[in-house]
């Protein structure tokens, strides 16, 4: 087999990129985890939903397993979170703490100066 492969210009950063094509391979792209913005909730809507699901929860499920209360009360719960709770999404974008000014600068003269 003959490998084929080709080095791209470069792309802001210190390395040029490497571009290898493949045939029948499928990458997936990482799902980003979602995570509860409790600092933003609205804590009487909260209330408001719990008030109203539970309301009338003993009376519906009185003569039900402890399992099935469990089950019952832990979905009332997340339901109230999520009416009342956003999500937000783990960044894709994580900033290099070791990246100053300096280095921008000389990453900019350095791509200059190739271009001469």
């Amino acid at each position: 087999n003959k490998s084929v492969f080709s080095i791209d210009s470069d792309l802001s950063s210190d390395h040029r990129p490497v571009i290898i094509p493949f045939r029948g391979c499928i990458l997936k792209a990482r799902k980003l985890k979602e995570f509860w913005n409790f600092k933003k909730a609205d804590s009487e809507k909260f209330k408001k939903v719990c008030t109203e699901y539970f309301s009338n929860f003993l009376n519906q499920y009185e003569a039900s397993s402890l399992d099935l209360l469990v089950e019952k009360f832990s979905s009332i719960l997340l339901t109230a979170a999520k009416i009342s709770v956003p999500l937000v999404k783990e960044s894709q974008y994580q900033p290099n703490k070791w990246w100053t000014k300096q280095i921008k600068k000389l990453v900019k003269t350095r791509k200059r100066l190739r271009k001469k």
